[in-house]
């Protein structure tokens, strides 16, 4: 081994395994003997010019430099640059996401993935001068994941289990002030560019019309000041977080994976990475027992990978395309836990198949949504505490609250066209529309569990509401949360002038644009409405406020809910998070529209493999391999449900 590569194997030994810590206080480093001298040096020089003191903008000063060692050919010190950047990152990032408001962690999120994905670049480009950087290129994958999941609700817990009185009144104010902004941003959004055109003819307007837009005119300058604020609660609440709970992500490395993996175990991790012209290109990590460097194998691009996806799935190019290259990686195997990234989150690992089998007949495939979910998975067990079940469906999405209901009118269809485009392909997607099937579901299933003694609680029909299902859900914990009912999500924000938008349309958070409908959906869904009302949708947002800590499953009967804005390793920004966020340890939930009779029987037969004994990834992969003898020539029919563990 050459000088350079041993320098370079020191550089990542130092930072790498070891780890740097900012001081106690989260402030600057400058002059911290832990850095390299000439990037003190490289700071003092900047300083004169311009104020690196804020942590957040010292990260951004450093992985600019290491961007400019990089393009100079000093591939040490871009590395130094670029691990250090990364050491900042952690100590800061668990605390803005925890804090902030969900409306300002898109921008957030999208300039520091955008860093973060260059470095992962910079790995690859470089792992044949030194395999060490193949477990640094996973280990930032394993931090966008984490952080993403659930970092920010541990910050939540950690402070809430303090004891310190002060410090969680200051939290909940501000968290209080996050809230409000997060629900109000939107009608902000979509009230802002009428106000003025109102008031420029308030003159001849009746006083009813004065009133109220003065009313609406004191709220928008109120949410103006609450983020004015919260700014500098916000800054000061950081900083005294990041003294509190320096470690927060001691355990984001490869060692704290493999060291949960069994013998007979395998984890596969695809992630994504931007190519030399921008074009998105993926990768995978493959990690088993003992591993002090993932495998890493370079796919394609994502064009490649649409071919196999656009229109009637590609089962068998899939195959080859993501499976092939890890095949002889694993090995025999038993157990594949797969985390899937990007527009990965689509697709049906256990129905990818050769010309002789599937590759869920050769072994046992589980879905993470993050590598840390491996840790302690086999010896967490899953009894049922109080064996519990709230089942939810036959939703009558045209019930109006204090009056009657009209008779349900399956062309109801709500007036967007990224909804009903996909809905209108399978009874279970008729717009928001009734579902018989939903109704015969539910009822079933509480018929097979009232056999083993189940206790049921059971909302269908006008009982079916948002407002019923959050006031039960307040009161007990469920083991199982059942919701048959329709999914929605919308891809973008929608911007433009229509008086008639409602809000999901036009938010810019994308858990704000999915989510599931209930009872009496369809005569709010275009309307603006004062806050309180039951709106008849519960958004992904709503959701991951939630408590489900004690649930051990939600299962989401309805079409497209694991579907979301997808965003490289930020993973699906749909219902599956917002039930993650929320504490939910397992998910069932569908890829795509199924039939609703395939829906109605896969359900029938999971919950009767459930009730004789076996766990719910038996229970799945049992019901699967049903349909699967049903439907042989047909994996659409089947493929689509996946289990989140």
């Amino acid at each position: 081994m050459n000088g350079s590569c041993l320098k370079f194997l020191f550089i990542l030994a130092a930072y790498i395994c070891v780890g740097l810590e900012c001081d106690a206080a989260g402030t600057s480093p400058i002059g911290n003997s832990s850095w390299p001298q000439w990037l003190r040096l490289e700071i003092e020089k900047a300083q004169t010019t311009q104020d690196l003191s804020d942590p957040r903008t010292l990260q951004v000063w450093v992985y600019e430099k290491g961007r400019e060692m990089e393009s100079e050919g000093n591939i040490e010190r871009a590395l130094e640059s670029y691990i250090l950047f990364y050491s900042q990152l952690k100590a800061t990032a668990a605390f803005e996401f925890a804090i902030n408001p969900n409306h300002e962690h898109s921008v957030y999120w999208k300039q520091t993935t955008r860093r973060l994905k260059a470095v992962q670049r910079f790995c690859v480009e470089y792992l044949s001068y030194n395999p060490g950087l193949a477990r640094l290129c996973f280990e930032l994958e394993l931090f966008m994941k984490s952080l993403m999941l659930d970092f920010s609700s541990r910050v939540h817990r950690k402070i809430m289990e303090s004891g310190d009185e002060e410090f969680i009144s200051d939290w909940n104010t501000v968290m209080r002030g996050r809230d409000y902004l997060d629900k109000a941003m939107p009608l902000l959004k979509q009230l802002e560019p009428h106000i003025e055109t109102i008031r420029q003819n308030i003159v001849s307007a009746d006083s009813i019309s004065k009133a109220l837009v003065e009313h609406y005119d004191r709220k928008l300058q109120s949410l103006r000041g609450v983020d004015t604020m919260n700014l500098a609660a916000k800054s000061v609440l950081i900083d005294k977080a990041m003294q509190r709970y320096p470690g927060i992500f001691d355990n984001i490395h490869l060692g704290y994976v493999a060291k949960s993996l069994r013998e007979s175990d395998a984890l596969v991790e695809y992630f994504t990475y931007p190519g030399k012209k921008g074009e998105t290109v993926y990768g995978v990590f493959v990690i088993r027992p003992g591993y002090d460097y993932p495998e890493i194998e370079i796919l394609g691009d994502e064009a490649m990978l649409l071919r196999h996806l656009d229109g009637n799935v590609d089962f068998d190019g899939l195959y080859r395309y993501l499976w092939e290259p890890v095949n002889q990686l694993i090995g025999d195997c038993a157990d594949i836990y797969v985390i899937p990234s990007g527009i990965l989150h689509k697709v049906p690992f256990a129905a990818l198949c050769n010309s002789v089998e599937y590759i869920s007949d050769k072994h046992t495939i589980h879905t993470l949504l993050s590598s840390k979910d491996i840790v302690g998975i086999n010896d967490a067990g899953e009894t049922f505490v109080n064996n519990a079940i709230l089942l939810l469906g036959g939703a009558d999405f045209d019930y109006m609250q204090g009056g009657e209901s009209p008779t349900p009118d399956t062309t109801n269809v709500p007036d967007d066209a990224n909804i009903t485009e996909n809905m209108l392909r399978s009874s279970r997607g008729q717009g928001f529309g009734y579902l018989p099937g939903s109704l015969r579901e539910i009822e079933t299933i509480r018929e097979i569990l009232w056999t083993k003694e189940w206790r049921v609680r059971l909302l269908t029909d006008t009982e079916a509401t948002k407002t019923t299902l959050q006031n039960d859900l307040s009161k007990f914990t469920p083991d199982i949360l059942h919701i048959s009912t329709h999914g929605f999500w919308i891809p973008s924000p929608v911007s433009d002038d229509a008086p008639n938008r409602n809000m999901f349309r036009i938010a810019e958070n994308p858990l704000m644009r999915s989510g599931l409908v209930f009872s009496g959906v369809n005569i709010l869904w275009n309307m603006v409405y004062p806050p309180g009302i039951d709106n008849g949708v519960l958004t992904a947002q709503e959701i991951s406020r939630m408590n489900l800590s004690g649930t051990g499953l939600v299962v989401l009967s309805a079409c497209e809910t694991g579907a979301g804005a997808i965003n490289d390793s930020e993973g699906v920004y749909g219902l599956q998070r917002g039930f993650r966020l929320a504490g939910a340890r397992k998910m069932l939930l569908s890829l795509w529209e199924v039939p609703d009779k395939e829906t109605t029987d896969m359900m029938i037969s999971f919950y009767h493999y459930l009730v004789s004994g076996h766990s719910v990834k038996q229970s799945f992969d049992m019901a699967q391999k049903d349909m699967r003898v049903k439907n042989p020539d047909n994996p659409e029919s089947w493929a689509g449900f996946v289990l989140i563990e």
